[in-house]
């Protein structure tokens, strides 16, 4: 699979309120539940808790792929861990 670009989007819960604690503190506490994804112009795929990670997911972005996300730094601080996320220098 030649990936360009991975379109991603994520979905989570805390019990902190974000709005009152701030993104950096409410990504170090919330838990991914829903990620949602797509390999250049192919159809969005879905990652729900308790699923296995996909492996072209992950191999994909091992590979250095580059990610794009509408909220993209509370997305990588949300997933980083997760999905092994790298931002580059």
């Amino acid at each position: 699979m030649d990936v360009k670009r991975i379109w991603l989007d994520s979905e989570t819960r805390s019990r902190l309120d974000l709005k009152k604690v701030g993104v950096f503190n409410y990504t170090d506490a919330c838990e991914p539940i829903l990620i949602t994804y797509a390999f250049d112009d192919e159809p969005v795929q879905v990652w729900q808790v308790g699923e296995p990670l996909p492996p072209t997911l992950l191999k994909t972005i091992s590979d250095g792929t580059e990610v794009a996300a509408h909220n993209a730094l509370f997305d990588y601080l949300a997933l980083k861990d997760l999905l092994g996320l790298k931002l580059e220098q």
